[in-house]
């Protein structure tokens, strides 16, 4: 009989032991997957989000110095439609939605451009600057670039991405007040 319960018990520790370990292996396995397919989707943003990230940057810019003409506005908004139909399957879910407010947002710009209410157009260009910035940093955010670090210790900071530049800009022109 003590062998049976011997037999019995060593079955038993074999089977919950080798369920752990399968169990492990499986999670292991999901993990690598995970971890590979990541990869290839940063490696995939990388090759593609700077044509973007150019495009809005050199925009929200001209606009900023009000150097733009509605056939260099429609110019890059196609470029930007284009851009996004051929690469807005690999944005983040923020930066899809940002992505989209963006591109609405230049189209009501562009077709507002020959109106008369010039603070409508005013307010429009405003915020379709704020948009780029959101949009900007979506991108960045999407493949893990927030910033650099100026000290060793910045690195056990844990800081969310920032949503847009306000408050940066402002240190960054008055630096004596921060």
């Amino acid at each position: 009989m003590p062998a049976i319960l011997s037999a019995v018990v060593s079955a038993l520790v074999a089977w919950f032991t080798s369920r752990r370990a399968v169990r492990l292996d499986l999670a292991k396995a999901r993990l690598q997957a995970h971890a590979s397919a990541l990869a290839l989707l940063i490696e995939r943003r990388l090759a593609v989000y700077p044509g973007l990230y150019a495009e809005i940057s050199i925009l929200a810019r001209q606009m900023r110095a009000q150097t733009t003409s509605l056939q260099g506005l429609e110019a890059t908004s196609q470029r930007i439609e284009d851009w996004d139909a051929a690469n807005a399957v690999i944005l983040g879910p923020d930066t899809s939605n940002r992505c989209y407010g963006f591109r609405a947002l230049l189209r009501r710009y562009i077709a507002k451009w020959q109106s008369d209410d010039t603070d409508e157009l005013m307010r429009v260009r405003k915020e379709l600057i704020e948009r780029a910035e959101e949009l900007e940093l979506g991108l960045r955010a999407d493949i893990g670039v927030y910033g650099f670090r100026l000290h060793e210790r910045d690195a056990t900071i844990d800081l969310p991405a920032p949503r847009t530049y306000t408050g940066y800009t402002e240190e960054l022109q008055n630096p004596a007040a921060s």
